[in-house]
């Protein structure tokens, strides 16, 4: 038997209502993005649901690339105060694209993002012509979140321009599912079970009487596969403080990791002694060591200036 979390997944934003389709599509030159605000409360995306229509004939090398950026960049409309994009948050390529109305998704993005926030497309591979483009849908009103009418248009390497095409609202066909930080789902396989969440800075620990727990080995930033054993099974996510040090060894090696940075690691050999720390390592957040059979060695982390 196991216990677990199950990792509750919304819909923050939708503007895919059939019955709200705008009989309209706008081409996609370059990079263009839609600022959307979020409704519920979750703020991780997981997936992310978008519909095109494609005018090509397929060379195998058509390709879409979607890009979230806070919108944290220079003040563009001054009546409105609407600031452009600018710092990357996520991205993410599909290929083997094909023509016509189309439906594309993203899965696994596991990507932590503000309320508001834009979402660009660009495309590759066409030559943006008219017998050659790709043409992203519109529909309004958004049945969940809201959307402006207007779209971000990138102008230059760091710049973008605030665009619109009257009478039409130019808000993207797009649906965002999100779920909750730190919330643990697990699949049963044949032997194992595999354990996924969203967010990031945790480490999964497993216990059998929910008293002690034990760090999971092996696992990756959102991923870890534990075999199944007899008796319950418990699962948790613990984020540790920075600073917090941890130490494996080998026949051969001493490797040492810690949370955080800016931290300077030093040895001694005298457990408690406030001389004799010599400083091993002054950068990154980990290291490898030859083990020493001879002298017992003791680790300790002081934060840099």
């Amino acid at each position: 038997m196991f216990c677990h979390q199950a990792s509750a997944q919304e819909v923050v934003y939708e503007n895919v209502d059939p019955s709200r389709y705008l009989s309209n599509a706008l081409p996609i030159i370059g990079e263009v993005g839609d600022e959307v605000e979020l409704g519920g409360t979750a703020r991780i995306i997981t997936g992310l649901q978008f519909e095109y229509y494609g005018y090509w004939i397929p060379q195998g090398d058509e390709r879409v690339t979607v890009r979230f950026y806070k919108n944290d960049g220079p003040t563009v409309d001054a009546f409105d105060n609407s600031h452009s994009p600018k710092t990357l948050i996520w991205e993410g390529s599909l290929g083997l694209l094909s023509p016509g109305y189309q439906t594309r998704t993203f899965t696994n993005i596991n990507k932590l993002v503000p309320s508001d926030f834009t979402i660009a497309f660009e495309f590759s591979g066409l030559a943006n012509t008219t017998a050659e483009h790709a043409e992203i849908l519109l529909y309004d009103p958004p049945t969940i979140g809201r959307s402006f009418g207007d779209y971000w248009q990138r102008t230059g390497p760091s710049t973008w321009g605030l665009d619109l095409t009257p009478p039409i609202r130019d808000n993207f066909a797009l649906k965002l599912y999100a779920g909750v930080e730190g919330a643990i789902k697990v699949t049963k396989g044949a032997s194992n079970l595999n354990l996924t969440w969203l967010g990031t800075g945790f480490v999964p620990q497993q216990s059998s009487d929910l008293i002690h727990w034990q760090n999971i080995s092996g696992a990756a930033a959102n991923f870890a596969v534990v075999p199944i054993g007899p008796g319950n099974m418990f699962f948790r996510l613990r984020r540790p403080p920075p600073g917090e040090m941890s130490i494996t060894r080998t026949t051969t090696q001493v490797q040492i990791s810690w949370i955080g940075t800016g931290y300077v690691l030093q040895e001694n050999t005298v457990l408690g002694s406030t001389t004799g720390w010599v400083t091993i390592q002054t950068t990154g957040n980990s290291t490898s060591l030859p083990v020493d059979t001879t002298l017992n060695k003791f680790y300790r982390l002081l934060k840099s200036q």
